[in-house]
Parts: structure tokens; C-alpha cells; sequence
């Protein structure tokens, strides 16, 4: 994927997702009390975390198999 493609296909995806990643927090270091019930706010916490270790663990693979890869000898 060349660098414009990437710009405009996947960079601004990153950012929304560390921007909502920055509002959950600020709104749950707002929350006075936490509710005596499950929330469908906790739930959606649990699966996003759920999704995003996925997703760390995927990259993390990558980067190990990025760095066994030989390096360019020209």
C-alpha cells in the first residue's frame, strides 16, 4: 500500500479510533458511581477491549515476523 493510499484509506480510521478510545475514558472518569447492574456501556468496553488485544496480538505478530525478515543488502 503506497503512502497516499494509506493516508486516505486506513490513517483517519486510527485516529477515530484513538479518539473514541480518549472519550470512553473522559466519560467514565466522569461517572460519579458505577451502576449496580451491567451496563450495555460495560458490555461494549468488554468486547471492544476483547477486539483490540485481538488486534494487538495480530500486530504484534507482524512486527515479529517483520523483524526476521533479512534486510536489503544494496
Amino acid at each position: 500500500m503506497r503512502l497516499a493510499q494509506w493516508q486516505d484509506e486506513v490513517q483517519e480510521h486510527l485516529k477515530m479510533i484513538r479518539s473514541g478510545a480518549d472519550i470512553c475514558l473522559r466519560h467514565v472518569e466522569s461517572l460519579p458511581i458505577r451502576p449496580g447492574f451491567v451496563t450495555f456501556a460495560e458490555d461494549d468496553l468488554a468486547r471492544v477491549e476483547k477486539t483490540m488485544l485481538e488486534a494487538l496480538n495480530t500486530i504484534r505478530l507482524a512486527r515479529a515476523l517483520f523483524a526476521n525478515k533479512a534486510p536489503d543488502e544494496e
